[in-house]
């Protein structure tokens, strides 16, 4: 679901592209006589699956291609799936982002710091109020 989610918001398919997803254990099921998973594993089948996230709203025809690409054929004869990698996108967001991220990050250490010290200060009266 979390894939499907990036890949649907980053308008993008695969680390690197759609291809990816060939050797992927997404399609260990369609393997014949393979026990093997990741990424890394051969391709031994004729066809092979892409999420449909990888597809664009807009388009009706990818939705039902998806399902059963050939690989002689490969991801380019699909219409409407996004050919852009993932990675890619992710590092132009947080190149765009990065600005908010460190004041976020810089905000949440603030608080956390404020908390502790009145946390202490805290500590010290209740400890003040038992001496007496």
């Amino acid at each position: 679901m979390l894939v499907d989610r990036i890949q649907r918001d980053f308008e993008c398919c695969g680390a690197d592209g759609p291809s990816d997803w060939i050797n992927s254990s997404f399609n260990s099921g369609n393997k014949s006589g393979s026990n093997e998973r990741g990424i890394g594993s051969t391709l031994n089948f004729g066809s092979f699956r892409i999420p449909h996230s990888c597809c664009r709203p807009s388009s009706d025809t990818c939705t039902n291609k998806v399902d059963r690409i050939m690989t002689t054929d490969g991801v380019g004869s699909v219409v409407g799936i996004y050919t852009d990698g993932c990675i890619n996108k992710f590092e132009r967001f947080i190149k765009d982002k990065w600005q908010w991220i460190l004041i976020t990050g810089g905000v949440l250490i603030g608080v956390q710091i404020f908390a502790l010290i009145f946390a202490c200060v805290l500590c010290c009266a209740i400890s003040r109020a038992g001496d007496k």
